[in-house]
């Protein structure tokens, strides 16, 4: 059921219902969805209610990005996660490491458009018994579109699909489907309360940015389908605020809110500050 009192505050907001995508992108409207050199860094924030976790996690994250080719690039995505649970215990440690190859396939000038295709990788860095990590690896093979149609508006597209290697029996506990990593055969939570996510998902994200030089206001909506265990549907609103004072500078802070009942979290606060070139 739509939670009416957030989708009120996006309403106040002018905004269409908006969301992030975290992986195979940088996760940020107002960032390339081609392969472009850049260095970003990102400070994120978020309450959660998970099965038998509940709490505050913070992550610092460095995202560094290489365009070995105009149309290819690699990037890699660190992170140190602290989380503080609400039964008084924290933890404090490296999160899962995301690395990701894209290319740029097409582009259409007629429409000042472009599609690329990538691959992402999600390697089990972070500690599974703390909750910094999901203790497995994931791969996402993703493809994205964007275009330009005026030097005011942008509408970008993101699909991709996540599956889980392995028999995953440290990441997903199919009595709590669509919360994966919490709970393993002994009934102890495992897993990570930072990027929980089933064997299986499909995800779709779509976003705009409205340029009012040197802001961009960027809402989006990103939708979820867990195809395992449980089918459940999660969708997520983001609205994000940038700063551009230079084509290669960008700053910008956002907030995300989840639109379903049992959500990943509760709410999610965002810092990014990132440099192109």
């Amino acid at each position: 059921m739509l939670r009416l009192s957030r989708i009120v505050l996006l309403l106040l907001a002018g905004m269409s219902a908006p969301a992030q995508a975290q992986h195979g992108t940088a996760g940020w409207g107002v960032m390339p969805m081609d392969p472009r050199s850049s260095v970003l860094l990102e400070m994120q924030m978020a309450e959660f209610e998970l099965p038998r976790r509940s709490g505050v996690w913070q992550t610092w994250s460095p995202r560094l990005e290489h365009a070995v080719l105009p149309w290819l690039s690699w990037a890699v995505r660190p992170g140190v996660a602290r989380v503080d649970y609400d039964d008084g215990e924290s933890a404090l440690g490296l999160t899962d490491t995301e690395l990701v190859a894209k290319a740029r396939v097409a582009s259409i000038r007629a429409a000042r458009a472009s599609v690329s295709a990538g691959l992402s990788g999600e390697l089990p860095t972070g500690d599974a018994d703390t909750g910094t990590g999901n203790g497995h690896v994931s791969l996402f093979p993703f493809a994205t579109f964007a275009t330009m149609p005026s030097r005011v508006f942008m509408l970008h597209v993101m699909a991709g699909d996540r599956v889980v290697l392995g028999d995953a029996a440290h990441g997903v506990d199919a009595s709590h489907a669509g919360h994966a990593g919490h709970g393993d055969a002994a009934g102890a939570a495992h897993g990570s309360v930072i990027m929980p996510h089933q064997r299986h998902e499909l995800t779709v994200h779509t976003g705009a940015c409205f340029t009012l030089a040197p802001i961009v206001i960027s809402p989006g909506l990103e939708w979820m389908q867990v195809l395992s265990a449980g089918q459940d549907t999660l969708l997520t609103a983001q609205l994000e605020l940038a700063l551009v004072p230079r084509r290669e500078l960008r700053l910008a802070a956002g907030v995300d809110l989840p639109l379903l009942d049992e959500p990943r979290f509760e709410w999610r606060t965002r810092l990014m500050a990132a440099l192109l070139w």
